[in-house]
């Protein structure tokens, strides 16, 4: 009995122990977040696998926020994690203001189109195209600052899909895995053009704002989740 006891007080005292770090993401969207009541998504798979490492000295819980406000806690917090994303997002391409792991995944951004009026380059001058709000265009973001493109910045990459269809916008970028999702489930219309053509093509990553032990840890353990069959079905 008083081993069983023990062993429970053990349990729980390790459970309390562990450093609490935060996954920030702000993609809001499938299939990063697929429903955050339901705790579904890659992300919370991610969470998921961390929490489950016997080895791990962390407890990993899942925040989505506006990509604004997660450039205001990099200033000031730490055991930080955000996955999906790359240092040039973040102006870090010397990955001198943060850690970097290990590649987690590759996606592709594409430029989707009215079907009526298709954009099949990218030539975007004096468009109106839609985007996520704090998102990063490396090849047009020097459009945007000399007035020469316009961008309507939107909290979720659905919006981009239905503003186009109704006509309020020329295009807009999105994650081709996004709307691969938004196809299968019946929710992306006629009226959308996807090129076969990727805009561009991004190896994700995870920024760390921690200690070097984490990023040990992260880069250990992306190589393990990425042999798993949820990550399988990712890519």
């Amino acid at each position: 009995m008083f081993k069983v006891v023990l062993l429970s007080f053990l349990f729980t005292f390790s459970a309390f122990s562990k450093t609490e770090i935060k996954i920030f993401t702000y993609h809001p969207d499938p299939p990063y977040v697929v429903n955050k009541k339901e705790r579904s998504g890659y992300t919370f798979e991610l969470a998921n696998f961390l929490n489950d490492q016997l080895d791990s000295n962390y407890r990993f819980s899942v925040v989505v926020l506006p990509r604004k406000r997660l450039n205001q806690l990099l200033l000031t917090e730490n055991n930080i994690v955000v996955p999906w994303t790359t240092p040039k997002w973040f102006n870090d391409s010397n990955k001198r203001k943060f850690k970097w792991s290990k590649p987690l995944l590759t996606v592709s951004d594409v430029l989707i189109s009215n079907v009526n009026k298709p954009i099949k380059s990218n030539n975007v001058k004096g468009l109106k195209l839609a985007g996520l709000r704090g998102g990063k265009w490396p090849k047009f973001d020097h459009l945007i600052e000399s007035g020469t493109l316009e961008k309507v910045n939107v909290s979720k990459y659905y919006s981009i899909i239905q503003m186009i269809e109704r006509g309020y916008v020329d295009g807009g970028i999105i994650p081709s895995i996004t709307v691969k999702y938004y196809q299968n489930a019946g929710k992306v219309g006629k009226e959308i053009f996807i090129p076969t053509t990727p805009l561009s093509t991004n190896h994700l990553q995870v920024l760390i704002k921690g200690e070097v032990k984490l990023k040990k840890f992260l880069d250990k353990k992306i190589i393990q989740f990425k042999e798993t069959k949820t990550f399988k079905l990712m890519e």
